[in-house]
């Protein structure tokens, strides 16, 4: 069994896949056992997430957590792997959960990358901090460019997660 990974590990060694500080120095090793995955992450971006969905090419099932404010001036890091197909996301991935989901950019680019690519997507669900206001989930909607996702069966969730009322259904 492997526990959550999270922001506090600064070296992580799986097999000979290699990452230091939730980014890949290498990559090598592929966990087929593993269905379910949880990242903790600062700012989690496309390029270190779709690095660990090469490590579990089987992962159903993907929790991500951003747990603190980030500047605006924080760089983004390129996914230059368009090309390289990512196992997971073309035929296991059913499930997403982004929790302290806010639609920073580097959170909305995950989630892009995301809904253009999970072919077997069932559920994404975005728990928000925010009010989850129409106007917001609008915004979202239209910035995530749901109409373009590879799963035409997928459904997106919005839900504040500070109290009891605020499910919004897209």
């Amino acid at each position: 069994m492997l526990g959550y990974l999270g922001a506090g590990i600064p070296v992580l060694q799986l097999g000979s896949a290699l990452f230091h500080s939730m980014c890949a120095i290498r990559l090598a090793a592929e966990f087929r056992c593993v269905k379910t995955l949880a990242l903790e992450m600062v700012y989690p971006q496309v390029r270190p997430v779709a690095d660990f969905l090469r490590c579990f090419p089987c992962l159903e099932k993907l929790y991500v957590t951003s747990h603190m404010v980030v500047p605006q001036s924080m760089n983004i890091l390129k996914y230059d792997n368009a090309d390289d197909p990512i196992e997971c996301l073309n035929h296991h991935l059913k499930t997403v959960v982004l929790k302290g989901y806010e639609g920073r950019k580097h959170e909305l680019q995950l989630a892009k990358f995301l809904v253009r690519n999970a072919r077997l997507l069932q559920v994404m669900k975005f728990l928000c901090e925010n009010d989850c206001s129409l106007t917001w989930l609008t915004s979202q909607k239209r910035r995530l460019h749901l109409d373009n996702r590879a799963s035409s069966g997928a459904q997106f969730v919005f839900k504040r997660v500070a109290s009891c009322y605020g499910l919004c259904i897209l």
